[in-house]
């Protein structure tokens, strides 16, 4: 188990991107961190809500397109995407305050 575990770490390890010219490993870090948030956050969506998100947000479509993508009424995707986004902000900013909690007060 902690032989599989440490391999595990190796890999994430290797996945992580290096900073780019001119970036510090803690803005690289934050980068990595904010896209882990942001997945994480994308997985607690319903189905619908992720794919209509996905499809405006990450992959570019319009709002019409997207509804011809996945056979619903425009503005079914645009209140999906609207629903998605604001869940997905509740969420993040959540995470945020838990985060600030367990931080030391300076």
């Amino acid at each position: 188990m902690y032989l599989r575990h440490r391999q595990v770490e190796k890999e994430a390890v290797k996945s992580l991107p290096a900073p780019e010219p001119g970036e510090s490993v803690r803005e690289a870090m934050d980068k990595v961190t904010l896209r882990w948030a942001l997945m994480d956050a994308l997985a607690q969506l319903s189905e619908e809500e992720r794919q209509a998100v996905t499809l405006v947000k990450v992959e570019g479509l319009t709002h019409k397109e997207a509804a011809v993508v996945l056979d619903e009424a425009e503005g079914t995707v645009r209140w999906r995407v609207f629903e998605a986004l604001n869940k997905m902000r509740r969420l993040l900013e959540s995470e945020e305050e838990c985060v600030e909690s367990t931080m030391p007060s300076s």
